[in-house]
């Protein structure tokens, strides 16, 4: 018991150290968790299709004002889900309108249902945040489910 005390309380320590070097003015925001919901499904939102390896920069979709997460949020704590892929690849997620980071928030194999979770920083305008995929070959496909378990926002003064 004592070892996955102590393994938690490295996960949690390593988490937060990672959100202050990732952003400095993440690591000032408040966090507030929502019931898990639905941010977006391409199985269902949007064109309804699934994200492919060629689409650059990548899918543009706004988060903000939906799942009670409000147009003031910074960042969201999410889990993303990468539904039988035609190839493999990694996934990234960034906020919309800048670089895309040298990161990925999810490797995956070809045909297989797999998730990770994390905490992505927002854009202030709409849309506020892409979704990248990178497949190998470039024209595999892959459906992507985004969900919201939290968000990030300054402190009210």
């Amino acid at each position: 018991m004592r070892a996955l005390n102590f393994n938690t309380r490295s996960a949690f320590g390593a988490l937060a150290a990672v959100l202050v070097m990732a952003s400095p003015a993440l690591a000032q925001t408040q966090y507030h968790p929502i019931s898990p919901c639905r941010l977006f499904d391409s199985r269902k939102d949007g064109p309804r299709t699934p994200l492919t390896g060629q689409e650059d920069p990548g899918r543009e979709i706004t988060v903000k004002n939906s799942c009670g997460i409000p147009n003031d949020a910074t960042a969201i704590s999410y889990n993303v889900t990468v539904v039988n892929s035609s190839a493999k690849g990694f996934l990234t997620m960034y906020p919309a309108g800048s670089s895309r980071p040298a990161v990925s928030a999810i490797n995956f194999a070809a045909g297989v249902v797999q998730g990770n979770g994390g905490v992505v920083p927002l854009a202030s305008g709409s849309p506020d945040l892409t979704i990248y995929l990178a497949t190998n070959p470039a024209a595999g496909l892959s459906h992507v489910v985004l969900d919201a378990s939290g968000y990030f926002k300054e402190p009210a003064p």
